[in-house]
């Protein structure tokens, strides 16, 4: 495995852990949550359904959870082809969120969401991390502008 693939595992792997970890400590939270600031609290709410708490069935949620990751490793496995590590970094943030919340989905039914901001929205850091790397994909076009002078083919950055 080339040095983009492995950091690419590292990525993903650490993901999961610190989500996993930060989901079974909040169990030691009281029912109230603790606030820390105005309009973040931490507390623990078992989201069944779709993000938003849209209800789904169950087949439906993993079969979406599976295609999209199935989409990322074909994203990931181009980008690592290409030795593009920004993208790498991209779409394993995606794949390590998108794994720690299906596997929520397998345990515990539901993904654990620990983090509410403002009075309805609740998230964990899995959901932080498919946003980072949703950013991460977006911005790249920005941040890295291919020059005049170099094909586009020759800006894997």
């Amino acid at each position: 495995m080339r040095r983009n693939g492995w950091v690419a595992l590292f990525v993903a792997i650490t993901v999961v852990l610190v989500d996993q970890i930060s989901k079974w400590a909040s169990y030691a939270l009281p029912e109230t949550g603790v606030r820390l600031f105005p309009g973040l609290t931490l507390v623990r709410l078992v989201n069944t359904g779709l993000p938003g708490s849209i209800p789904a069935p169950e087949f439906i949620l993993l079969l979406l959870v599976v295609g999209a990751l199935a989409l990322c490793a074909v994203g990931l496995k181009k980008s690592l082809r290409n030795s593009c590590l920004f993208d790498s970094l991209g779409w394993t943030a995606i794949m390590g969120g998108g794994l720690s919340n299906l596997a929520d989905r397998l345990v515990r039914g539901g993904v654990l969401d620990i983090i509410r901001i403002g009075p309805i929205s609740y998230i964990n850091l899995a959901d932080l991390s498919v946003m980072a790397g949703i950013v991460l994909l977006l911005l790249k076009p920005k941040i890295f502008k291919p020059s005049k002078h170099f094909s586009s083919e020759n800006a894997n950055l």
